[in-house]
C-alpha cells in the first residue's frame, strides 16, 4: 500500500462532503479515498497528526475496523471496553483511573493497577501480530521495570512490551516468544545494549511491535529497528490473558 518513500502507490481521490474531527478542534478536514481489491494489507503512516484508516464495503456502506483486528481499547468512554467488535472487554484490578491522552482519553496506572483481558487466555496468535499504542511514563523515574502491555512476564507469555529502569527509566523493549526463540526481548533499549532509542519520561510516545512469521520489528516515534531473524513460525500459546499497564504474571510489582 505504501512504499518506503513513503508515497502511496494508489490513486487517491477527495471524498465528497465536509467532515470534522472532534480532536481536531471540530474544523473541517479533507478525506481521501481509494479503491483496492479484496485481500490482506499492511498499512503504515510515517508522519501523521492523527490519520485514521476506515475500511468500507460498497455493498453495505458500513465503516469498519481493519480486518483481523482482535482488540481495540480507546478508553474514550472511561472504560476498558473493546471497540473492535469482538467483545473482548477488559477488567480493572486495582484503582481504575483515566485522564486525557494524546487523542481522547487514556487509562492511568499507579504501578500496581492493571487491566486484564481474560478473553485472550489460550489465544492462538499465529504467524503474524501487530501491537500499537501510545504511552507516557511518569512522573519521573521510579527506578523499576514496568510493563506496558503483555500476555505474561518475559518468556512466560506470548509477547510483551515493557519499560526498563536503565537510562533513567527511558529504556524500552519487547518482542515475541516462538518455539525457535524463547527470549522475549527481541529488541532492547539503547541503554541496555540494543538499538531502541530512549523514550523520555513524562512525554507521550507511539510504539508499534510487529511480527510477520520470520522477523520482529519495533518502532518508537517512527524510529524503526531492523527486523530480527531469531523468531520463525507461530507465536506460542499460553494460558494468560492480555495485561495492560502491567508486566503480567508471575510478576506482581511491574
Amino acid at each position: 500500500m505504501l512504499t518506503d518513500d513513503p508515497s502511496s502507490t494508489l490513486d487517491w481521490t477527495i471524498h465528497p462532503g465536509t467532515f470534522a474531527i472532534t480532536q481536531h478542534g471540530g474544523e473541517p478536514c479533507t478525506f481521501y479515498e481509494a479503491q483496492v481489491p479484496q485481500g490482506d494489507y499492511t498499512f503504515c503512516c510515517s508522519s501523521c497528526w492523527g490519520s485514521g484508516l476506515f475500511l468500507t464495503t460498497a455493498a453495505t456502506q458500513v465503516a469498519g475496523v481493519m480486518p483481523n483486528l482482535e482488540g481495540y481499547y480507546s478508553f474514550d468512554d472511561d472504560s476498558a471496553q473493546d471497540s473492535s467488535g469482538n467483545d473482548r472487554n477488559g477488567e480493572w484490578s486495582g484503582t481504575e483511573a483515566y485522564e486525557d491522552g494524546v487523542f481522547g482519553r487514556a487509562a492511568k496506572f499507579d504501578g500496581s493497577s492493571r487491566i486484564i483481558v481474560s478473553a485472550f487466555e489460550n489465544f492462538e496468535w499465529g504467524n503474524a501480530l501487530t501491537v500499537a499504542f501510545w504511552f507516557n511514563r511518569g512522573p519521573g523515574c521510579d527506578g523499576n521495570y514496568q510493563g506496558i502491555v503483555s500476555t505474561g512476564y518475559h518468556a512466560s507469555g506470548s509477547w510483551e512490551v515493557r519499560m526498563g529502569r536503565e537510562g533513567g527509566c527511558t529504556a524500552l523493549g519487547g518482542g515475541v516468544v516462538t518455539q525457535t526463540h524463547d527470549a522475549t526481548w527481541d529488541h532492547l533499549g539503547s541503554s541496555q545494549g540494543g538499538g531502541v532509542p530512549p523514550a523520555a519520561v513524562d512525554e507521550w510516545h507511539f510504539v508499534v511491535l510487529t511480527y510477520d512469521g520470520v522477523g520482529v520489528k519495533f518502532y518508537v516515534d517512527n524510529a524503526a529497528q531492523p527486523a530480527t531473524a531469531d523468531d520463525t513460525g507461530p507465536i506460542v500459546t499460553v494460558a494468560v490473558g492480555l495485561y495492560i499497564g502491567h508486566a503480567g504474571p508471575p510478576k506482581t510489582n511491574e
